[in-house]
């Protein structure tokens, strides 16, 4: 079967003029619409995650909670290793935990992109950056992950 790694970044989030905790902070309407328009893209590829993982901040726990409710996964399991504050370091030595399967992330800039960079290139290079609500696809095939796909949020609506 092998292993495929779905890194999403949470959709556009409410400004930090909303007087409430970073942590705190929601999906605006343009983060929601992101988000729905990548469930959509990705169930009518009638993809089913094995599990599917989010940020414990509530901005990327909506946005797994829409991936959920497309049918794409049966449950979102929170995953303190995906804070951005906790560093690639963690987050990759909970990928190689994870086995063979379908599998996705749902987090935050920086740490995204250079889990994703270690995997490909074996450190990270600060080249590649996800922006809000897009998603990067890697895939394992021989022991080596390869990028499969790289969607900026844009071309999904």
């Amino acid at each position: 079967m092998g292993t495929q790694l779905f890194f999403i970044r949470h959709g556009e989030a409410a400004g930090a003029h909303v007087p409430i905790s970073d942590a705190d902070r929601p999906l605006s309407e343009v983060g929601q619409r992101q988000t729905e328009a990548l469930a959509a893209v990705l169930a009518r590829q009638s993809l089913r995650f094995s599990r599917l993982f989010a940020s414990p901040l509530r901005r990327a726990q909506e946005t797994a909670e829409i991936l959920k409710d497309a049918g794409l996964a049966e449950s979102v399991e929170i995953a303190q290793v995906l804070l951005p504050e906790t560093g690639v370091g963690a987050l990759l030595a909970f990928v190689q935990g994870l086995g063979e399967g379908v599998f996705a992330l749902v987090g935050h800039e920086p740490s995204l992109s250079e889990a994703v960079e270690t995997l490909c290139f074996g450190a990270p290079h600060g080249t590649l950056a996800l922006g809000k609500g897009a998603v990067c696809v890697l895939e394992q095939q021989e022991g080596n992950w390869q990028l499969v796909a790289l969607v900026p949020s844009r071309w999904l609506a």
